[in-house]
């Protein structure tokens, strides 16, 4: 054997009997903290290309998800993963945390036939345990709207995944499923950490019918930074990943706003606005931009006041694209009278003149 040989036969040796000492001394090393691959933080925002296929038609669409804000429910600072809803103009979202045991759901609003649901889960519902060994399998489980369900949880593998918004190294492939009887979903996901859900695969079965989704991340603004993009090809900006605030006396901030110079790498700009009500109709005027943190939105700051008895500070916002323009939208619903009603209204972004135009406001509703 020649001298090479007998190293290269010494280092193999020695090198397994490391893999061995680690595997039976150090098991506990080998678990992954999950919520470091699902953060929570109020303003992050994701873009997702999701197509679902059922009876043999698939539909495709671009799907925002955001944490709008925090919510306390029980003494616990929950992050609130949802927008305004255009069919009920009412905002649907997921109440969510960790903590030492794992993700848990604290509540549910949905609108359902024609009504708003809220459900609060007492206890939380567990959804993902906090902290899971490679090719480990953990199942338990839960009662949600008095219905039981089945929940079990295997991290298969640890890969570099290529989906839209790039290539992320060391993601946790999970696979997740749900069975409560008369419905089963079984979800493949891929989890990069400190950035979230990356791509993502589920079978549905329900009624015999079954169906398929499958989600790819486009672009996300995690902690202020930017992953991929939402620039179509020749766009300078995208809204997409903005996450929207306004004070009461008419000044909106948007922070995550991409931006892309010709030859330049898209980045995160904050845009402020002033709700203008000289202009026919009004609409919001930009009054400032840049990188960065952005400004605080202190009513007294502001430069003009909005119309007695609309509260702007505790509107709902949600963000589209014109079917047809492809020009962005701004949805708004927001207290009028002391919260007794509630007035809505649409703007479209003018590029040409940095505002957002109304272009239709509903009645006020009770």
């Amino acid at each position: 054997m020649k001298i090479h040989a007998k190293f290269k036969f010494f280092y193999w040796c020695l090198g397994l009997i490391t893999l061995l000492i680690f595997h039976i001394g150090g098991h506990d090393s080998l678990a992954y903290d999950l919520a470091q691959y699902y953060p929570l933080r109020a303003g992050d925002v994701r873009l997702d290309l999701e197509s679902e296929t059922e009876g043999g038609q698939t539909r495709l669409e671009l799907s925002r998800e955001s944490v709008s804000r925090t919510e306390t429910i029980g003494g616990i600072e929950t992050c609130v993963i949802g927008e305004l809803s255009s069919g009920c103009w009412c905002e649907e979202y997921e109440a969510q945390a960790w903590d030492d045991e794992g993700l848990k759901f604290y509540r549910e609003v949905e609108y359902d036939d024609g009504e708003l649901e809220s459900i609060d889960f007492d206890p939380p519902l567990l959804m993902v345990p906090r902290q899971l060994d490679l090719y480990e399998t953990k199942s338990w489980s839960a009662s949600a709207g008095g219905e039981q369900i089945e929940v079990e949880i295997t991290l298969e593998a640890v890969e570099d995944v290529t989906v839209y918004a790039g290539t992320f190294s060391n993601c946790l492939r999970i696979q997740l499923s749900f069975d409560s009887g008369d419905e089963l979903e079984t979800c493949r996901s891929w989890f990069a950490e400190g950035i979230g859900l990356i791509k993502e695969e589920c079978t549905m079965t329900e009624d015999g019918r079954t169906s398929t989704e499958y989600a790819e991340l486009v672009a996300t603004a995690v902690n202020g930074s930017l992953y991929g993009s939402p620039l179509r090809p020749g766009e300078l900006f995208s809204f997409y990943l903005a996450h929207i605030s306004t004070n009461s006396c008419g000044e909106m901030l948007m922070e995550n706003v991409a931006i892309g110079l010709p030859g330049e790498t898209p980045g995160l700009w904050w845009i402020k606005f002033v709700l203008n009500l000289s202009a026919q109709p009004v609409a919001w005027t930009i009054t400032d931009f840049g990188q960065g943190p952005p400004p605080s939105l202190d009513p007294s700051s502001a430069s003009a006041c909005a119309i007695p008895g609309l509260d702007l500070s505790q509107a709902l916002h949600k963000l589209n694209i014109n079917d047809q323009t492809l020009d962005p939208q701004l949805w708004m619903r927001f207290p009028y009278d002391g919260n007794q009603n509630y007035a809505v209204a649409g703007f479209c972004f003018s590029p040409e003149k940095l505002s957002w135009d109304l272009y239709f406001a509903l009645p006020v509703t009770e």
